[in-house]
C-alpha cells in the first residue's frame, strides 16, 4: 500500500450513497472469475463464427497468464486488502494486485485488440472497442468503490493485464506460431 491509497480510498468511500453502492455491487462481477470465463466462452464462439478463430489460443494465454500472474503476486506481496471504515465487503484472499481489474484489462482489452488493431475498421467495432474500454474502467473503479481494493492495486492490476496482452499481440504476430494453424 502506498501513501496516496488510504488517503483516495477515504475519499471514495466519502462520496457512496445507496443507488450507486447497488450499482456498484452489481457491475463489480463482470469481473469475476466465473463471468470472466463465460465471456471468454461467448468470445470464442464469436471468433469461430467471425472467421477469426486463429485468435482463439492468445485469448486464452492472456487471460490464464493474466489469471496466473495475479495469483502468484498475491502469494509473493501478501498485502491485506482495506478494513473498516474504507471495505463495504470482505474478501478473503490478499488485495495486490487486483484479479478483476486484471481480468477485465486481459480480456476485453485483448478483444479491443482484435476489434481494431487487426484488420478493417468501421463504426461498429470502433463502438464496441470504447464499450469494452468503459467496461474495463467501471470493473476497476466498483473494486475501489466497493473498497475492496486499494488504488495502487488495481493499477498494477490493470498493468499485468496490459503485459499479457503485449504477450497475446506479440504470439499473434510470430510467424512460426502462425505456420502452427
Amino acid at each position: 500500500m502506498f501513501p496516496f491509497d488510504t488517503a483516495f480510498a477515504m475519499g471514495v468511500a466519502s462520496e457512496r450513497t445507496l443507488p450507486l453502492t447497488h450499482f456498484f455491487s452489481v457491475f463489480t462481477n463482470l469481473g469475476d472469475a466465473w463471468l470472466t470465463v463465460f465471456a471468454v466462452s461467448i468470445a470464442c464462439i464469436v471468433l469461430f463464427a467471425t472467421k477469426r478463430r486463429r485468435f482463439v489460443p492468445e485469448l486464452f494465454t492472456v487471460v490464464a497468464g493474466s489469471a496466473l500472474s495475479v495469483w502468484m503476486l498475491k502469494l509473493y506481496f501478501v498485502l491485506p486488502r482495506p478494513t473498516d471504515p474504507i471495505a463495504l465487503m470482505t474478501v478473503d484472499s490478499y488485495s495486490f494486485p487486483s484479479g478483476h481489474a486484471a481480468a477485465s484489462m486481459a480480456l476485453y482489452g485483448f478483444l479491443i485488440w482484435i476489434l481494431v488493431g487487426t484488420g478493417k475498421k468501421s463504426r461498429g467495432r470502433t463502438q464496441l472497442a470504447a464499450a469494452l474500454s468503459l467496461l474495463i474502467i467501471m470493473i476497476g473503479y466498483s473494486r475501489l468503490y466497493l473498497g475492496v481494493h486499494y488504488l495502487s492495486d488495481v493499477v498494477a492490476g490493470y498493468f499485468v493485464g496490459l503485459v499479457w496482452i503485449g504477450i497475446g499481440i506479440m504470439l499473434s504476430r510470430t510467424k512460426w506460431i502462425r505456420r502452427l494453424r
